[in-house]
C-alpha cells in the first residue's frame, strides 16, 4: 500500500517537473470552453488541447499559404469542427482567420496568372482553375479582388436621333422667319402723336 502511494507521488512529480499538471489539460480546455461537453467527445478536446499548445502561429502560416481548411487539418492532425471552433473561441483568432485569408489571395491570383499564362494546358481545364481561384479570391479579399458593380446605362438612340431632328428643324424656322415678325427687344414703341392745337375763335363784328 505503502508503495503504491509513493509511487503516484512519484508519477505526479515527475508531470510537474515536466511541466504538466495531473489532468492540467483537461482544466484548461474547461476554461478556455465553457459550456462544452468535453469529456463525451475526447477527440475533440484532445484536438482543442493541440491546438492550445500549438499556438495561433503555425495556423497562420497554413491559412497564409491558401490551403484548403481540409488540408491544414489534416497537416495539425485536428479535426475541423475543432479547428473552427477554436478559432472561433477567441475574436483575436477570429481576425486571424480572415486576415491570413486576405493575404492568400494575393497567392490565389498569382496562381491564376500562372495557370493562364500556360499555353501547355487543357483549356477547359485549365479556365476552371483559374475561375476558381478568382472566386476564391475575390470572397478572401473583397477590397482588393472582388468586380465592383457597374451602373447600367441605357441609350435610346432613335430618342435620341429625332430630338436632334426637332431641334434643327426649330432653328431653320428661326431662320427663316422674316426680321419684323420677330419680337424686337430693344425697339422702343413708336411715341403717340401730340394733339394739334384747337384753333382760336374768329373776332365777332365790331359795334358802332
Amino acid at each position: 500500500m505503502a508503495s503504491t502511494r509513493q509511487s503516484t507521488k512519484n508519477r505526479d512529480a515527475n508531470q510537474i517537473v515536466a511541466g504538466t499538471k495531473p489532468h492540467e489539460d483537461e482544466v484548461v480546455a474547461k476554461a478556455q470552453y465553457p459550456g462544452k461537453r468535453m469529456p463525451g467527445r475526447p477527440k475533440r478536446k484532445q484536438d482543442l488541447i493541440l491546438l492550445e499548445k500549438m499556438g495561433e502561429e503555425p495556423v497562420r502560416e497554413l491559412l497564409e499559404s491558401a490551403m484548403p481548411i481540409a488540408e491544414v487539418c489534416r497537416t495539425l492532425g485536428v479535426g475541423k469542427r475543432a479547428l473552427m471552433e477554436w478559432l472561433e473561441a477567441d475574436p483575436r483568432r477570429a481576425r486571424l482567420r480572415s486576415e491570413s485569408r486576405a493575404r492568400a489571395a494575393h497567392i490565389l491570383a498569382e496562381e491564376a496568372i500562372v495557370i493562364a499564362d500556360d499555353t501547355a494546358g487543357e483549356t477547359q481545364r485549365d479556365r476552371l482553375r483559374v475561375d476558381t481561384r478568382k472566386w476564391l479570391a475575390a470572397r478572401w479579399n473583397q477590397a482588393e479582388f472582388a468586380e465592383k458593380p457597374q451602373t447600367a446605362i441605357q441609350l435610346n438612340i432613335n430618342g435620341l436621333h429625332l430630338d436632334a431632328l426637332k431641334s434643327v428643324n426649330e432653328l431653320v424656322q428661326v431662320d427663316n422667319t422674316p426680321d419684323d415678325a420677330l419680337p424686337h427687344d430693344d425697339v422702343l414703341p413708336a411715341p403717340e402723336p401730340e394733339p394739334e392745337p384747337e384753333p382760336e375763335p374768329e373776332p365777332g363784328p365790331k359795334s358802332t
